[in-house]
């Protein structure tokens, strides 16, 4: 049983400052993930046109389920959106802080899948 704090209160004004500055994290860290998502195509025929022949496994992946990833970067900050104005401030406040670890996990999942076969041609050209 959560004691919800005065409309006015100090703690109520705290905790609108919570969730709009989680918010506001989740969406500013969109960005880069929403663009690094619809990239994933241009990347693979990037590899394909400089001859990569082997990718990870986890890159396979990511181009495999490109789909997912670009549903999950646009769905992210609309969650983060919605959690701002649920009643139960709490939950809310956890859900943002759980949607920032799975932005910030997306989006360095993505960027260094999409660029380890980069820095794996510039060792080979600097041997």
């Amino acid at each position: 049983m959560t004691t919800e704090p005065a409309a006015g209160s100090e703690g109520a004004r705290l905790s609108r400052a919570v969730r709009f500055g989680l918010a506001a994290l989740v969406i500013g860290l969109s960005y880069p993930n929403i663009h690094c998502a619809v990239a994933i195509t241009h990347f693979r025929d990037m590899y394909d046109g400089m001859g990569v022949q082997k990718v990870s496994r986890t890159a396979a992946f990511l181009f495999a389920h490109r789909p997912l990833f670009v549903g999950l970067s646009i769905l992210l900050p609309l969650a983060a959106v919605v959690s701002i104005f649920t009643r139960d401030k709490v939950r809310s406040i956890y859900l943002s802080g759980f949607l920032v670890i799975a932005v910030f996990v997306q989006l360095f999942f993505t960027w260094f899948t999409l660029t380890a076969p980069l820095w794996g041609l510039i060792g080979d050209v600097a041997k």
